[in-house]
């Protein structure tokens, strides 16, 4: 899901993206990164914030299934250098 805050608000309501299921963000108007890949293709420079290592793998993993190009073009950050050469098991990526 593409979405920068923890917290989405649609009029009154408020989500926790954490704890909201995919499908529902995605009801809520929320873009979901395979979504953007399929609607624009793979021919920009793409820059997202990690908040969670485990998400980290799931964005490289859709870059690659998104064709050739996309990881070449996908920067993650995140203000810790281990953070991003970590896998969420702990073994350097």
């Amino acid at each position: 899901m593409l979405v920068h805050d923890r917290v989405i608000r649609r009029g009154l309501r408020r989500r926790r993206v954490d704890t909201t299921r995919a499908d529902d963000l995605a009801r809520l108007d929320v873009p979901r990164l395979a979504d953007l890949y399929g609607e624009l293709g793979v021919d920009f420079e793409l820059s997202i914030d990690v908040k969670d290592r485990a998400a980290a793998e799931e964005i490289v993993e859709l870059a690659r299934a998104a064709g050739d190009g996309a990881p070449g073009r996908l920067w993650l950050c995140h203000p810790s250098v281990p953070f991003l050469t970590t896998s969420a098991s702990g073994r350097p990526t």
